[in-house]
């Protein structure tokens, strides 16, 4: 019983959150501020350089895999994941060109 509970109580906080971040302060909601603060702060300047740090090591080591087993297996064909990887690191450059960075 004390489970369910404590998720009621999490379902619960969650809700009244929700409904405060829609409150508007002048044009915009806290929502659409704190969404921008956490952008714009140096925290999460770092933690966006890590994550695309870590997407182009998970693409490197994807790519260096599959050539191995291309290698080992005999086939020369380019796999499905790399052209798949090949769009998505079209669209984040140009998402990065767009923001000037």
């Amino acid at each position: 019983m004390d489970e369910l509970k404590f998720v009621l109580k999490g379902f619960v906080l969650a809700i009244v959150i929700t409904i405060a971040l829609q409150v508007k302060v002048g044009s915009e909601t806290l929502e659409t501020k704190s969404d921008r603060l956490l952008h714009e702060s140096s925290v999460g300047q770092f933690l966006n350089s890590a994550a695309s740090g870590a997407a182009l090591g998970i693409k490197q080591g994807t790519r260096a895999v599959s050539q191995f087993t291309a290698q080992v297996l005999g086939s020369s064909k380019e796999t499905k994941s790399d052209r798949s990887w090949k769009v998505e690191m079209k669209h984040r450059t140009h998402q990065s060109d767009e923001s000037g960075e």
